[in-house]
C-alpha cells in the first residue's frame, strides 16, 4: 500500500500507510488548520482494506468539487475544501499518482499539479493560499438570512405600533409629500402638506409632554376645526378694534391678546359651555389647548407662507431669506401657539373646576400669554428670539410638570378663604355651577412628563 500524500497550501506531507491521522484546528491534530469554517476535528484519514479513505467529522462540512461529502475514497488524489465549497483547499492521495486538478477546482484556485518547484510556482501557491483563507472567512460568516432577516421584520407586529410606528411614518412623511404635491399646485397646497406634517409631529410630542389619559376623538376634532376655521377671523376681527401704534404694548394688546383670546375661545366655548355637564382634568384642558394652538398656528403659517412668496416674487426678500423664514414657519408656527394656548387652556381649567377665582385665573393665564406673545413679536429674530422662545418652553414645561400641584394649592386656597360661602344656593346664585363645575382634584401625577424638543425660535412677520 502506498503512502498518503497530503497537501496544503504548497507545503507537501507524506505518511505511512500504518498511520492515521486526523486534520482540523485542534492543536493536537495531525495537520492544523486555523481557519473559522474549520472544526476541531475536521477529517480522519486511515488506511481500510488496502486504500487511504477520509471520514468527515465536522459540522461545517467536507466539499468536493462544490458537493458535500462524509466519506471520500483516496485511491486517486482528490482535492477536497474544509468548512464550504470555498473553504480551506486540502489535496489528498498516493504518494505515486499525480494530482490532476479539475476544471471547477483549478478555476476555484485549487493547488495545482505537483511540477518543478520555482518562483512561479511559489506565487501560485501562496494566491492559492490566499484566496482559501478570504474563502473560509467568508463561508464561516452567518447566513444572509441571519444578517438580514426581511421577512422575519415584515411578519413580526412590532414595528407596526409605538416608537417604531412613529419613526417610520413621520421619517417617510416628507418624501410622501414630495412624490405627491406638485409645486405646479400652487405655493398653498405644498405648505400645507408640510406645515399639516410638523403640526401633527408636534401634537404627538406634546401628548407625550402633557400625558392627558384617554381622549375623546371627537372632541379633539372639534377644538381643532374651530380654531382652524374660526381662529383667525376672530383674531383679525379683534385687531382691527384695537388700533395703535407699533411698539410693544400694541404688539401686546393688538396682536398677542386677540391671537390668545380667538385660541383660548373654542377651549371654552366647547369644553365649559357646551359641554357643561363634563367635567375634564387640566391636563386635558392643556392638550386640547395645544390642539387649538396647532391648529390655529396651520393657518396663520400657510397664510405667511403666500405672503412671503409674492415678496420674494416682487424682489423684496431674497431666496436665502425666503428659504429661512419659510423653514421656521414650517418647523415653529404651529409650535409656538401651541405652546402659548397650552398655559392659557391650564387656567380656563382651574377657572372651571375652581369658580371662586374664575375671573383672576383666566385673566392670568391669557393676559400672561398675551405678554409673551406680544414680546415675542417686538424682538423676532436673532438671540433675543432664542431666549424668548426658551423661557416659553421653560414655562410650559414647568406648568406641566408641576400643574396638579398648583390645583391642589388652588383648591386648598379655596376652601380655607372665609368668603366661600358654604350655602349651596348662595354659591350657585354668585357662579352658576352649571357653568363652572366645581370639582375638587382626586388625583396627583407625579410621572416624569419628559422633555420637550426645543426650535432655534419663532419669527412673526407683520
Amino acid at each position: 500500500m502506498q503512502e498518503l500524500n497530503v497537501t496544503v497550501y504548497g507545503q507537501t506531507r507524506s505518511y505511512a500507510p500504518q498511520h492515521s491521522l486526523t486534520i482540523g484546528s485542534d492543536p493536537q491534530g495531525t495537520i492544523v488548520l486555523n481557519a473559522p469554517s474549520v472544526s476541531r476535528r475536521h477529517l480522519a484519514v486511515s488506511a481500510e482494506q488496502g486504500t487511504w479513505v477520509a471520514h468527515d467529522c465536522s459540522t461545517t462540512g467536507t466539499y468536493v468539487n462544490g458537493h458535500r461529502v462524509s466519506v471520500v475514497g483516496l485511491d486517486r488524489p482528490v482535492a477536497v475544501r474544509l468548512g464550504g465549497p470555498m473553504g480551506p483547499e486540502v489535496v489528498l492521495g498516493p504518494a505515486a499518482v499525480p494530482f490532476v486538478a479539475p476544471r471547477s477546482v483549478a478555476a476555484a484556485g485549487s493547488t495545482p499539479s505537483p511540477g518543478p518547484v520555482g518562483a512561479s510556482h511559489r506565487a501560485a501557491s501562496g494566491i492559492a493560499s490566499l484566496t482559501g483563507q478570504l474563502s473560509a472567512l467568508w463561508n464561516s460568516a452567518p447566513p444572509l438570512s441571519v444578517l438580514l432577516p426581511l421577512r422575519s421584520w415584515w411578519e413580526s407586529k412590532e414595528w407596526r405600533k409605538g416608537y417604531p410606528l412613529f419613526f417610520l411614518v413621520f421619517a417617510l412623511a416628507p418624501y410622501v409629500v414630495f412624490a405627491a404635491v406638485s409645486p405646479d399646485q400652487g405655493i398653498g397646497s405644498v405648505a400645507w402638506a408640510y406645515v399639516g406634517i410638523f403640526s401633527v409631529l408636534w401634537a404627538l410630542l406634546f401628548f407625550t409632554l402633557i400625558r392627558p389619559g384617554k381622549l375623546e376623538l371627537a372632541l379633539l376634532g372639534e377644538i381643532a376645526i374651530t380654531s382652524a376655521v374660526f381662529g383667525i377671523p376672530l383674531a383679525i376681527w379683534l385687531e382691527d378694534r384695537l388700533p395703535g401704534k407699533d411698539n410693544l404694548l400694541h404688539l401686546i394688546l393688538a396682536v398677542g391678546l386677540p391671537e390668545e383670546i380667538a385660541k383660548a375661545a373654542p377651549v371654552f366655548v366647547i369644553m365649559v359651555l357646551l359641554m357643561k355637564g363634563r367635567s375634564f382634568s387640566t391636563r386635558t384642558f392643556m392638550y386640547m389647548g395645544a390642539i387649538s394652538g396647532l391648529a390655529f398656528g396651520a393657518v396663520e403659517g400657510v397664510r405667511y407662507i403666500s405672503l412671503y412668496q409674492q415678496a420674494l416674487v416682487g424682489g423684496q426678500l431674497s431666496p436665502a431669506g425666503f428659504v429661512q423664514i419659510v423653514a421656521m414657519r414650517f418647523f415653529t408656527d404651529s409650535l409656538f401657539h401651541g405652546c402659548t394656548a397650552v398655559v392659557s387652556a391650564y387656567f380656563i381649567g382651574l377657572a372651571a373646576r375652581h369658580p371662586r377665582w374664575r375671573i383672576q385665573l383666566m385673566a392670568f393665564g391669557i393676559g400672561s400669554m398675551a405678554i409673551l406673545h406680544g414680546v415675542n413679536d417686538r424682538w423676532a429674530s436673532g438671540w433675543p428670539l432664542v431666549a424668548i422662545a426658551a423661557a416659553l418652553l421653560f414655562v410650559v414645561v414647568g406648568y406641566v410638570q408641576n400643574g396638579d400641584r398648583i390645583e391642589a394649592e388652588v383648591a386648598r386656597a379655596e376652601h380655607a378663604d372665609p368668603m366661600v360661602s358654604t350655602d349651596a344656593g348662595e354659591a350657585a346664585a354668585t357662579f352658576p355651577s352649571a357653568v363652572f363645575p366645581t370639582v375638587i382634584p382626586g388625583r396627583t401625577v407625579s410621572a416624569d412628563p419628559g422633555a420637550l424638543l426645543v426650535p432655534s425660535g419663532y419669527q412673526r412677520v407683520g
